[in-house]
């Protein structure tokens, strides 16, 4: 069984990448409060979705101007695994962090929050938590801190999926300044994308 939020979100990333190669999916009833939508402004033109590389889109130095990690970026590089995955790792003298984040397009809304829905499902059977939802982030949103390494927020707007996941080894920051940094790098995706 996956235990962590990054690991959730890869699952998620290969669902994405089967339905906008399959075209679809049924439609599901957000289990989660639907927050009040919001309009991102957005500073480029629109791009289509399989153009959207999320270490561009949100470079490492803001990544690293909201960070809550005492230790300095080390490195910004693509998911391997999962496209539309930025990985930002953190090092100085023996201690890591990362901050992943997840752009993925989905062919409707209702697979995003699907998606959302799954993803939120996931989290409480792995870590029995259950996510809290966030008002006036995109169409939906969800919080969780699966435990005091792993924690990140879930976002839907239009098509697009958004996972912001901190992990910082030995729980050293506080789960508010983690919340704090995961809604204010959501917010910087949903400027940012179409």
């Amino acid at each position: 069984m996956v235990r962590t939020r990054a690991g959730l979100a890869a699952l998620l990333a290969g669902l994405a990448l089967a339905v906008v190669a399959c075209g679809g999916g049924g439609a599901a009833t957000p289990a989660l409060t639907k927050a009040p939508a919001t309009t991102p402004t957005i500073a480029a033109a629109p791009v289509e979705p399989s153009a959207i590389i999320t270490c561009d889109v949100i470079p490492g130095t803001d990544v690293s101007a909201v960070s809550p990690f005492s230790i300095p970026l080390e490195s910004v590089t693509p998911g391997s695994s999962v496209p539309g995955q930025c990985v930002y790792q953190f090092h100085k003298d023996g201690e890591y962090a990362a901050i992943k984040i997840d752009i993925l397009p989905f062919a409707s809304h209702d697979e995003a929050v699907a998606a959302l829905q799954s993803h939120s499902q996931a989290i409480r059977d792995g870590y029995g938590i259950e996510p809290e939802a966030i008002a006036g982030l995109g169409d939906l949103a969800a919080w969780s801190a699966g435990n005091v390494e792993d924690a990140g927020i879930d976002v839907v707007t239009g098509p697009w999926f958004i996972d912001v996941n901190l992990d910082s080894q030995g729980g050293k920051v506080p789960d508010a300044a983690r919340r704090s940094t995961a809604i204010a790098l959501a917010k910087l995706a949903l400027s940012r994308i179409p």
